[in-house]
């Protein structure tokens, strides 16, 4: 395969990707369906925090709250890294069963949110200029607002690497 017709459908796969990223209200769901397996996740670390004041419009706060920041990857059935992503959760915004999750298990944050009909909106995305063949590599990123009833309770901000883009089976592009 020639490399421009590697880059065009490499582009081509990721714009799939992003759009049903943008229309979904669980990445963990979505990167399972791209990839036809399931996918877990690895926390890299997790914390109890406050909120900087520069992070309050973000979650329509207007004093500083108690947060937890997780940063976590997602990985394949493989254990290939398809996504690293960091969030600031608003956990005094959750029921306590679901905050108490949060802060005692490895469960992804959008499964533990479905519970409670979370709606995810993508605030931003950026793609990356492609370097060329390095599974690691960036290729683009979200960064999505998690709301609650209409109530933002979380802030996410991940990064899809091309081992995401190449993992998608047959049925999950449309």
């Amino acid at each position: 395969m020639s490399h421009p017709t590697l880059i065009h459908g490499l582009r081509r796969d990721q714009d799939r990707l992003i759009r049903l990223l943008r229309d979904s209200d669980s990445a963990t769901k979505t990167l399972s369906g791209w990839t036809g397996s399931p996918i877990n996740l690895r926390m890299v670390s997790r914390r109890d925090d406050m909120l900087a004041d520069s992070e309050f419009a973000d979650l329509d706060m207007w004093c500083t709250a108690p947060v937890q920041r997780r940063e976590v990857c997602l990985l394949d059935a493989r254990g290939t890294v398809l996504s690293a992503a960091t969030s600031i959760v608003v956990l005094s915004r959750l029921p306590r069963p679901e905050a108490s999750e949060l802060s005692e298990t490895d469960t992804p944050l959008g499964l533990i949110l479905a519970r409670l009909q979370v709606r995810r909106h993508t605030l931003k995305v950026i793609r990356r200029a492609w370097a060329g063949g390095q599974e690691t590599e960036v290729l683009f990123e979200v960064t999505a607002r998690m709301d609650v009833g209409g109530i933002p309770v979380a802030m996410v901000h991940e990064k899809y690497m091309e081992d995401a883009v190449h993992s998608a089976v047959p049925e999950a592009q449309p």
